[in-house]
């Protein structure tokens, strides 16, 4: 190799090592050497206070004029009822940003303020401290910068920008501060039960809803239904810790819907007026006198009816719980008893003793009946078809449930002796096919 070309090679070579070595050293730099987000971007203190030294605030836009007040820690809204409960977060943190006031940049100082919007500020907050000096906030118009918005401050002529989430709550009405919890939450672990829910519509008829004793509920007004747990959990639970959208004023609502919950000896009721653009006006009666705006998707209740609520399978008791189950139809009587439990179960057919997947298919097909409709008109003449539920613990009444014809392939149902709902006709026509199959041995079809 030529001995200008290694020359040239080794030069290269030396300056590759010199090159990293400087990158090594500049990626090991101490981490206080170098520049931070906070040193590069640098605010403008234009107000550096306590906030326990903010006295009050008045607050003046477009929705009015409000006076926020400072007593012993706590805030309130001068001549807002002090009975409506307020959002204390929400007065720390917005007389907070009052109080330390940074600004981003100063704009200019300048004669014009039209082309800020400070010539007639869209809002004016008025700030006294406790050592009797204060100052005046403008709020003028959104800088073109992303979320930066012009104010000024007293009669000052300089322009500063400020990040708009701060002054974004001086736009707002007193009612912002308003809490927006109606009701207490539900706490499933503390013991606490709903004891009853009542759902009053327009039309001024009420369901009830009622617990029963195992944890379920049941409807008892208009009338005695079991409900689906999974249609009616909304109705039910609900109201409690129900939060409204925003608090629109004082003044009388006239309701069109009503629910009231009674938990833990406690009673909370909503009081549901007309629609608006964006939800419902509605009151409650933890809020006197306050009228909120809540969401459509947050009411369930409004148009609800017993067939909304309803459990399709009406009566499902355990196999278990029951000593005997009685099939009456056609002349025919079938008893089955069934004795044990699920580990040691026994049943008898007439007193003989039959395979328990053959009694369980029987019975099977007795709870399927599928309620498609609330019926109340009392039937006529004698049932098709008559179920009984007897039960081990003596003191549990037998549930009974009959079928009768009717004039339009449905079947009426009675449950203990109450008109309950109809049925399509296919189910008794069913269960005549498997009462036979049932006596003969043949296999039993759980559907219809």
């Amino acid at each position: 190799m030529k001995k200008n070309t290694k020359i040239i090679l080794f030069s290269l070579l030396g300056l590759m090592i010199l090159g990293a070595i400087l990158a090594v050293l500049v990626m090991t730099e101490p981490l206080s050497e170098q520049p931070s987000v906070e040193n590069i971007t640098e605010t403008i203190s234009l107000i550096n206070r306590d906030l326990n030294e903010v006295e009050s605030a008045e607050i003046t836009n477009a929705t009015g004029n409000y006076i926020i007040k400072s007593s012993g820690g706590a805030y309130y809204i001068e001549n807002l009822d002090q009975d409506i409960k307020t959002n204390q977060a929400e007065f720390t943190k917005n007389l907070g940003y009052l109080a330390l006031l940074p600004a981003e940049e100063l704009v200019e100082e300048t004669d014009d303020l039209l082309k800020y919007g400070l010539d007639s500020p869209r809002a004016k907050i008025t700030v006294n401290f406790n050592d009797k000096s204060g100052y005046i906030l403008n709020i003028g118009d959104d800088a073109p910068i992303e979320s930066k918005t012009y104010i000024s401050i007293n009669k000052e002529k300089k322009v500063y920008t400020i990040q708009s989430f701060k002054v974004a709550p001086f736009m707002l009405d007193q009612f912002s501060y308003v809490e927006k919890l109606l009701f207490p939450a539900y706490e499933p672990q503390s013991g606490k039960e709903i004891e009853r829910v009542e759902i009053t519509g327009s039309d001024g008829k009420a369901i009830v809803i009622e617990p029963n004793q195992n944890g379920s509920f049941t409807m008892t007004k208009p009338q005695k239904l079991m409900i689906s747990y999974e249609k009616s959990e909304d109705y039910i639970y609900g109201l409690l810790g129900l939060e409204a959208d925003r608090a629109v004023g004082t003044f009388k609502l006239n309701w069109e819907h009503k629910v009231t919950v009674r938990y833990n000896n406690e009673e909370y009721t909503l009081f549901i007026g007309k629609e608006t653009n964006d939800g419902y006006y509605a009151s409650a009666n933890t809020f006197p006198g306050m009228v909120f705006v809540i969401g459509a998707e947050k009411l369930p209740w409004i148009g609800v009816t017993p067939e909304t609520l309803m459990s399709n399978l009406f009566l499902m008791p355990y196999i278990h719980d029951l000593s005997q189950y009685v099939i009456e139809t056609d002349g025919k009587t079938i008893t089955v008893t069934v004795s044990g439990d699920a580990e040691s179960e026994e049943f008898l057919l007439d007193g003989n003793v039959i395979e328990p997947s053959r009694a369980k298919d029987m019975y099977q097909y007795m709870i399927s009946a599928f309620a498609e409709s609330i019926y109340k008109e009392n039937p006529e003449g004698l049932p098709l078809a008559r179920f009984i539920y007897r039960y081990k613990d003596s003191a549990k009444p037998d549930d009974i449930v009959e079928f009768y014809g009717s004039n339009d392939r449905s079947l009426i149902i009675k449950v203990n002796g109450e008109t309950s709902y109809k049925c399509r006709e296919n189910f008794f026509k069913r269960l005549v096919q498997n009462i036979n199959a049932f006596e003969s041995g043949e296999k039993i079809i759980t559907s219809w």
